[in-house]
C-alpha cells in the first residue's frame, strides 16, 4: 500500500482504486497462468482494463507520493500489460519473442 504524506482525499481514493484494480488483475493473470482457461475475449477485456489503469495513472496528480511508490505502481502496470499481451499472443499461437525481450528489459530496469 502507498505511504501518503499530505494528500487531498480525492487523490487518496484514486490511488487506492488504482492499486486495488491492479491487484485484482494481477491475481487474475496469475490464476490464468496456471489454469489456462480464460477466453481470448476475457483476456482482451483484461488488457483494456490495464490500459485504462495506465491512462488513469498517467493523469493522476501524485505529487505528494514517494518516487519509489510511483515506480512500483508503474512497474506493476507495465509488467501486467506485458503478461497479458503474452497470454493473448500465446492463445492466438503468435510469436512472443519480442514480448519476452521487453519483459527482460523491464526486469533489468528494476534490478
Amino acid at each position: 500500500m502507498l505511504k501518503i504524506k499530505n494528500i487531498k482525499q480525492g487523490e487518496i481514493m484514486v490511488s487506492i482504486k488504482l492499486t486495488n484494480r491492479l491487484e485484482s488483475i494481477e491475481n487474475e493473470i496469475f490464476k490464468h497462468s496456471f489454469q489456462q482457461n480464460k477466453s481470448l475475449e476475457r483476456l482482451g477485456k483484461i488488457y483494456l482494463d490495464l490500459i485504462e489503469i495506465k491512462n488513469q495513472f498517467l493523469t493522476t496528480n501524485f505529487i505528494e507520493f514517494e518516487k519509489s511508490e510511483l515506480e512500483e505502481i508503474r512497474y506493476r502496470i507495465n509488467e501486467s500489460i506485458l503478461n497479458i499481451k503474452i497470454l493473448i499472443r500465446e492463445k492466438k499461437g503468435l510469436n512472443i519473442d519480442s514480448d519476452i525481450r521487453q519483459m527482460k528489459e523491464l526486469l533489468g530496469l528494476y534490478q
